[in-house]
C-alpha cells in the first residue's frame, strides 16, 4: 500500500485542535493500459482521500488500483490521517460513505470519542438501534 502523507506543521493551519475528517474513495476513469476495472464497470483507479472538514486541506491519500474495494483498509487510512496531524490535534468527527460502514471503524470511533456519520442502507436491524425518545 503506497500512502502519501502531507504532515501539517502546526495547529494554526487547522483553525482548531478538534478537527473533522472526510474520508472518501473516489473513482477516476482512465484509458491507461495498466488501469483495472472498478466496481462501477469502467477502467480506472480508486484513491482514498482524507480532507480536513474545516479547511478542505488534504491530510492523507492512498492511490489504489481500480479493482480495490472502496471498503478496503479504511480504518488504517483513518489512523494514518490522524498520524499526519500536528501533535495535540485530534480527529473528533468523521464522515465516511457506505464503504466505511464497518464494525471496526464504529468501534474505533467509540473508543476514541469520535463523533461519526456513516452512510448505510436502512435496514430493520438499524432501525431497532435508533430509539425515538418521545415514544419510550
Amino acid at each position: 500500500m503506497k500512502i502519501l502523507n502531507y504532515k501539517l506543521s502546526s495547529t494554526n493551519e487547522l483553525l482548531t485542535a478538534r478537527i473533522g475528517l472526510l474520508a472518501t474513495a473516489h473513482t477516476i476513469n482512465t484509458f491507461k493500459a495498466d488501469a483495472q476495472w472498478t466496481y462501477k464497470k469502467h477502467k480506472g483507479y480508486m484513491p482514498m482521500i482524507g480532507h480536513i472538514a474545516q479547511t478542505g486541506q488534504i491530510v492523507a491519500t492512498n492511490f489504489r488500483t481500480g479493482s480495490v474495494s472502496p471498503a478496503k483498509d479504511n480504518l488504517d487510512f483513518i489512523k494514518i490521517s490522524q498520524d499526519a496531524l500536528p501533535k495535540g490535534t485530534n480527529i473528533k468527527k468523521l464522515r465516511i460513505d457506505a464503504a466505511g460502514y464497518q464494525a471496526s471503524i464504529i468501534d474505533y470511533c467509540f473508543e476514541h470519542d469520535i463523533e461519526f456519520s456513516i452512510r448505510a442502507k436502512m435496514r430493520q436491524s438499524l432501525k431497532d438501534i435508533f430509539v425515538d425518545k418521545d415514544n419510550q
